[in-house]
C-alpha cells in the first residue's frame, strides 16, 4: 500500500460517511471550521489532515477514526447473524467440554472396582 492509496481510502471513507448524513461539502465545512476547498482535497486524495483534525472529523461524523481507513470490501463489523452464529457454536464447544470435564472427574473419583 501506498501514501497515495491511504489517501484515497481516507478521502473515499470521508465522502461516504458525509453522504450518508445526507451533508453536503458546506455543511461539514460548517460544522467542523475547515473550508470546503480543504474538504474537497481531502476526499479526492490531495490532501490530508492532521490528527486534531482527523478526530474533529471522526467526533464531527459521529464515527472511530480506525473507520476512515478502512479499505473497500472489508467489513470489520460482522452481521448479526454471524455473530449470533458464532456464539452458539461456542455455546456448544463450552458445553461439551465442562460435559468432558464432569465425566472425567466423576471417573476419577468412584472407587476401583476389584
Amino acid at each position: 500500500m501506498t501514501v497515495k492509496d491511504l489517501l484515497k481510502i481516507f478521502g473515499n471513507n470521508l465522502r461516504q460517511f458525509r453522504t450518508q448524513n445526507r451533508w453536503t461539502q458546506q455543511i461539514l465545512s460548517d460544522e467542523t471550521d475547515l473550508s470546503i476547498n480543504t474538504i474537497s482535497e481531502i476526499e479526492t486524495a490531495k490532501k490530508f489532515v492532521h490528527a486534531d483534525k482527523l478526530v474533529l472529523l471522526a467526533n464531527t461524523l459521529n464515527i472511530d477514526v480506525y473507520k476512515f481507513f478502512i479499505p473497500p470490501g472489508l467489513d470489520p463489523e460482522p452481521e448479526p447473524d454471524v455473530l449470533k452464529r458464532f456464539h452458539e457454536e461456542a455455546k456448544e464447544k463450552i458445553d461439551q467440554i465442562y460435559e468432558d470435564l464432569k465425566n472425567n472427574l466423576s471417573g476419577s473419583e468412584k472407587p476401583e472396582s476389584q
